[in-house]
C-alpha cells in the first residue's frame, strides 16, 4: 500500500500513470510493453493495480503503466479518462471539490 497524490486528467486516454520512482523507490513488480513513440519504440513497465483507493471509492485491477515526463515524480499519479469514465463527476467550484460517484452502485 503506498499512499499517492493523484491527479485527475480527462485529457489522458489511459487509466493511471504514475513515474518511474513508484517502480524503484518502493520496489514495485511491473511487466513491460513495448510502445512506439516519435522516436521509435522503447520498453515501458505496465501492471495491474490490486486495488486503487480514492477516498471511500475503491476500484480494483485498475491497468497502469509508468510515464517518463518532467511533471511525474515521486509518489504522485495521473488518474485518465478510462478510469474516470467509470463514475458520474460533480464540480464543486465555489468549494474548490470534486464529487465522483461510481456509476454501477
Amino acid at each position: 500500500s503506498i499512499a499517492v497524490k493523484a491527479y485527475f486528467d480527462s485529457g489522458d486516454p489511459d487509466t493511471v500513470i504514475f513515474s518511474p520512482d513508484l517502480i524503484f523507490k518502493y520496489h514495485l513488480s511491473m511487466g513491460t510493453k513495448l510502445e512506439g513513440a516519435a522516436g521509435g519504440y522503447g520498453m515501458i513497465a505496465c501492471g495491474t493495480l490490486d486495488k486503487l483507493t480514492l477516498g471511500p471509492i475503491v476500484y480494483t485491477a485498475v491497468d497502469a503503466c509508468e510515464r517518463k515526463t518532467d511533471v511525474m515524480s515521486g509518489r504522485n499519479i495521473l488518474v485518465g479518462l478510462d478510469f474516470l469514465r467509470h463514475f458520474n463527476i460533480t464540480f464543486d467550484y465555489p468549494h474548490g471539490r470534486l464529487f465522483l460517484q461510481p456509476l454501477h452502485q
